[in-house]
């Protein structure tokens, strides 16, 4: 009987370290994704913020512009 019930145990045991392995993979797998798109964001962001600078110095003539108009 105590045979059966350790069995049983070991048997849920394990597919509770199955589950937290599965777990534990998925999760390092999202963190590698999100380093590896660290240099693109950080790239996309630089873009952004030049594009920024630009579109403020076209809006800084703009308003000069309607200032002498």
């Amino acid at each position: 009987m105590q045979h059966l019930a350790d069995r049983a145990t070991y048997t849920q045991l394990t597919e509770e370290v199955m589950q937290v392995k599965h777990l534990a993979d998925a999760k390092h797998k999202s963190i590698g994704i999100l380093q590896s798109s660290r240099e693109t964001l950080k790239q996309k962001i630089s873009d952004l913020s030049a594009r920024r600078e630009a579109l403020l110095a076209e809006l800084k003539d703009v308003d000069e512009a309607l200032t002498q108009a």
